[in-house]
């Protein structure tokens, strides 16, 4: 005899696993895979703490896509040359076929970026790169104080 009923949501994680593991791969949040293939938060976190090695493995998806954004991050930050092609094409005369001409190839550079490096230093070096400095402006011997001021203007 034939169950009636609705499938498992298991199931569909299952059916989509695929599908799951490349959107992780593009760096998708786990919110975003759950609407994505239409179940819940809950049912998500439960099939992933029942199977372990499901669970590494879109931890391990998720840090290729990590890694690749941690890449292009640094190479904005520092600059980087890549080469550009443009292709020209020749109209095709009586056959009305258009075909390529020459292929340029030219070398660019693309300077650094500073808000690139500026984002890396702040996340990668928070104890020594800070958003805002903390200056502290409490004056333990006032006449001391007073010398080292006078010696600015001097």
């Amino acid at each position: 005899m034939k169950k009636v009923g609705r499938k498992s949501k298991y199931f569909i994680i299952v059916e989509k696993w695929n599908t799951i593991l490349e959107l992780a791969k593009f760096g998708y949040l786990d919110e975003e895979i759950c609407q994505y293939i239409g179940i819940g938060k809950t049912t998500y976190y439960k099939y992933l703490s029942e199977n372990t090695e499901k669970a590494e493995a879109i931890k391990r998806q998720k840090i290729v896509a990590n890694v690749e954004v941690e890449n292009a991050m640094q190479k904005s930050a520092v600059g980087f040359e890549h080469v550009e092609e443009q292709l020209e094409y020749t109209p095709g005369g009586a056959e009305g076929k258009t075909t390529v001409k020459v292929v340029k190839k030219t070398k660019k550079y693309n300077p650094p970026n500073v808000h690139a490096g500026k984002f890396l230093l702040l996340n990668r070096r928070p104890t020594k790169y800070k958003e805002r400095q903390e200056v502290d402006l409490r004056v333990v011997d006032k006449e001391q104080a007073k010398k080292e001021i006078q010696e600015m203007f001097e």
